[in-house]
């Protein structure tokens, strides 16, 4: 059960949820041969899932990109990244994975970290991981403005085996810190300055990252990446709704043009 709240003069959403029962799952013994017994949370460790080799083989085939969320058990991401990641080895297949921090407010280990290419949180999301993983507690002070607190943050998810931190900040833009140690800034667009309303921000940053990913797989330089995304992500704020505020390509570009 959830419940989302929207202020209507800026077009702001909070989130309450209760998962429930959506948050277990029927866990198999380790030898997986007796019928499931017990109901307990999935994890990467537990070994839950009976998955085919194959069926992996054919999901994957002909595909460039995974982009993942929390939304799901992290044991189906990890199943998922880790034979994307392996198929580089066994018939040169380079999948880039994606992975959202948006979804069940969990805590990721290093093993899960190394299979992504791209983690993707927003400010809030990135303080959460890194306090599972340090004992500084100055995190919560870090603001969207201050990219150098940002980036330090971002160095100790790479220390515990991330790669590239992509971090949307709302109006403040979206900051990726690369493998190479590198930065990359992308402004937000700005809706009041092009005399557009900002209506709901439901479901910005799924379509931010989304169209992150579009470009990404269309070879665009990364921060023509960013920049299709931030466009995107801006569409969706001009709309009710989540499903509803998913922009089209036309739309995109429409904008991009309209904020040079």
């Amino acid at each position: 059960r959830g419940y989302v709240f929207l202020e209507q003069d800026t077009g702001k959403v909070s989130a309450v949820v209760s998962g429930g029962s959506n948050m277990y799952g029927w866990g198999l013994p380790s030898d997986n041969v007796e019928a499931p017994t017990t109901l307990r949370k999935p994890s990467v460790s537990s070994k839950i899932m009976l998955h085919s080799e194959k069926y992996l083989d054919d999901l994957f085939a002909g595909v460039n990109c995974l982009l993942l969320q929390r939304e799901i058990p992290e044991a189906v991401n990890f199943i998922l990244a880790k034979h994307a990641k392996s198929m580089k080895d066994r018939n040169n297949s380079n999948i880039i994975v994606l992975q959202d921090i948006g979804g069940e407010e969990r805590d990721m280990d290093s093993e899960m970290m190394s299979q992504c290419d791209y983690i993707m949180p927003n400010l809030t999301e990135l303080k959460r991981l890194v306090k599972s993983l340090s004992n500084d507690t100055d995190i919560d002070n870090t603001e969207s403005n201050n990219h150098d607190e940002i980036v330090a943050l971002a160095k100790i998810l790479q220390d515990h085996g991330a790669k590239n931190i992509l971090v949307t900040l709302a109006e403040e833009g979206s900051l990726l810190l690369k493998e190479d140690g590198s930065t990359v800034f992308q402004e937000a667009i700005s809706l009041e300055q092009l005399d557009m309303i900002v209506v709901d921000e439901t479901g910005a940053g799924d379509c931010y990252r989304a169209g992150f990913a579009v470009a990404l797989m269309e070879k665009k330089s990364i921060q023509d990446s960013m920049e299709f995304a931030s466009a995107a992500g801006a569409i969706a704020c001009t709309k009710e709704g989540a499903v509803p505020s998913i922009p089209s390509r036309h739309e995109v570009e429409a904008l991009k043009e309209k904020s040079k």
